[in-house]
């Protein structure tokens, strides 16, 4: 497309990719360079607005006459690379040789997310034990098991503890000064309850330290079509959860989903921000699939992480979920997974 800019040279766009759901259309890019970009303000336009376009490759061609030959041109090539867009807060996590860091907009919406090894760690494997979340989620659960279940995590140095919210600070308490993380579970296990509801449960949680927050989608305005309320339940606690340094895993509860469905939920909660995409709860009539795992990844990309849970009971169902694609693992078997692991390794 080529389009005149008031005695300006015109500019030719090329939209490569484009995320389905983008605040802004390929159009919007084209009418608001026509109104905007008099040759210097081309390029101060881009730089402004490209971490709100979510375009993964815009090339921007400004053909300039050469003077005294118009049949001949000369091509300035652009394209978004070129340009750093300005984030309003960003957060970097390191563990295991590997750095994770989080770019956020003004409203806490994740924008860009990078990932790399340490020079002098790469070819060391990051343990299994660093991505299991150590979970107890039952409902009869007493004091001395969330205990037990904090003392096992220290012990097997596991990523993170998965608990209800009402032990939230309990496990704070008794794992501070390690590096053991606290997570919540929000909406659980129904995901039936308001965004109200999950928002308000999600800010407690973290103010009682959790700085994982594990939330169900509701999956019956989910199976009803209803997309904008999904997609506003689960950006609401993205929003949240980021802006208080927490990250958010969504629970999808695959058993009750089509693979039509599983893939909308995948797009909404990437498309919100979220951190994780998660089988299940574990609570439903069904858990984590190595072809779920598989699916889930193929949707959100290397972007995002991908969370098995729910029937991951031994090493080999571990490994074979890691190999199909999940970066985390949530389970109540870890311990014997952990014991499994050492005996392989001698």
């Amino acid at each position: 497309m080529s389009v005149k800019h008031r005695g300006h040279f015109p500019v030719h766009l090329s939209i490569h990719k484009q995320t389905s759901l983008s605040k802004y259309t390929a159009w919007d890019v084209r009418k608001s360079l026509q109104l905007r970009s008099e040759g210097r303000k081309a390029h101060s336009f881009l730089k402004a607005t490209s971490q709100y376009q979510k375009i993964v490759c815009l090339e921007v061609k400004l053909i300039r006459p050469v003077s005294g030959e118009p049949e001949k041109s000369k091509e300035l090539l652009m394209t978004t690379k070129d340009f750093q867009p300005v984030y309003a807060f960003q957060k970097t996590l390191t563990s295991h040789g590997q750095s994770m860091t989080t770019y956020f907009d003004k409203k806490g919406h994740v924008q860009k997310v990078d990932a790399c090894m340490d020079a002098d760690t790469t070819d060391q494997a990051i343990p299994l034990v660093s991505i299991i979340d150590h979970t107890l989620l039952k409902a009869d659960a007493t004091a001395e098991q969330v205990a037990i279940l904090c003392e096992q995590a220290l012990e097997y140095h596991f990523g993170a503890v998965c608990v209800n919210s009402y032990w939230v600070a309990y496990c704070k308490a008794a794992l501070a000064g390690s590096d053991v993380k606290v997570g919540a579970t929000i909406g659980f296990p129904l995901g039936a309850m308001s965004t109200k509801a999950k928002v308000y449960d999600t800010k407690q949680s973290i103010k009682d330290g959790a700085t994982e927050i594990d939330m169900v989608i509701n999956i019956g305005e989910l199976k009803s079509r209803n997309l904008a309320a999904v997609a506003n339940d689960i950006r609401e606690v993205v929003r949240v959860a980021h802006k208080m340094g927490a990250i958010v895993k969504v629970i999808l509860e695959t058993c009750l989903l089509t693979d039509e469905e599983k893939v909308t939920a995948c797009l909404l909660a990437k498309e919100a921000g979220a951190d994780f995409v998660k089988t299940s709860t574990g609570f439903s009539t069904g858990g984590a699939t190595v072809e779920d795992i598989r699916l889930m990844r193929s949707v959100v990309g290397p972007e995002m992480g991908v969370k098995a849970s729910g029937g991951v009971r031994s090493l080999a169902d571990a490994q074979a979920m890691i190999a199909a694609g999940a970066t985390r693992i949530g389970t109540s078997g870890g311990v014997k997974m952990a014991e499994e692991l050492a005996a392989q390794q001698g």
